[in-house]
């Protein structure tokens, strides 16, 4: 893909339809070359962040964004307009594809699908996080059983499984965590369908070729409607 070579981009999922990117946001000797296709709205938030690490962080993800949105749809970075829909979800104005923005640390993942809602999660993975109170409020019965059977790691997995899901939705807030069960995509490690409700029915999956870290992606089925 032109122009990722400064992310260390790589694919890290593809099948029909969907194309998962990977890359690094630590990539501070091309930050002019980032900056130089952001829009103005953009260079003005980044300036916003008093940290210069969210800073940079900030700049190369956007950067990153433009650059596999214009692959996949062919036009220049710096000439889309990235807006927000009535979620808060970028999106493009004549909606040509689906796409969805994730980052944790220095990892990003951008998800792309041709046509139907697509969300991606990716999530450092804290050895030591007391996820306690979030396997409480946030996780099934079935699916607490399987953190305390395989621990940390299942939690992050299934934790990065059931935010794909609720951005893949579009609902958000609107449909609690818990209505995502996930566990069996976990423990299978395979694509599954998974019910949230009805008639919301998406697809789910792990991505695992991210070191230290955990990954999902998510596609609201064909034909579902995200409200």
């Amino acid at each position: 893909m032109k122009g990722t070579d400064a992310f260390g981009s790589r694919v890290v999922w593809k099948s029909p339809g969907v194309t998962v990117w990977h890359g690094r946001l630590d990539r501070p000797d091309c930050l002019a070359d980032h900056l130089s296709v952001l829009s103005a709205s953009e260079t003005a938030q980044a300036q916003c962040y008093r940290s210069a690490l969210e800073q940079r962080r900030f700049i190369v993800r956007r950067a990153f964004l433009r650059r596999v949105l214009s692959s996949a749809i062919g036009t220049d970075p710096a000439s889309l307009d990235v807006i927000q829909d009535g979620r808060g979800k970028p999106c493009l104005p004549d909606g040509s594809i689906e796409f969805n923005l994730s980052s944790s640390g220095e990892d990003v993942l951008v998800a792309v699908s041709s046509s139907d809602p697509i969300g991606v999660d990716v999530e450092t993975v804290v050895n030591d996080f007391d996820f306690t109170a979030l396997l409480a409020d946030h996780f099934t019965d079935k699916e607490a059983l399987t953190v305390h059977e395989f621990g940390i790691q299942a939690f992050f997995a299934m934790w990065t499984l059931k935010e794909a899901c609720s951005k893949a939705s579009g609902i958000g807030l609107g449909c609690p965590l818990k209505a995502y069960d996930v566990s069996r995509i976990y423990e299978s490690r395979s694509p599954s369908s998974v019910a949230a409700g009805t008639p919301l029915r998406l697809t789910a999956w792990t991505l695992d070729q991210i070191p230290g870290a955990a990954a999902a992606v998510a596609v609201l089925d064909r034909g579902q409607s995200r409200t």
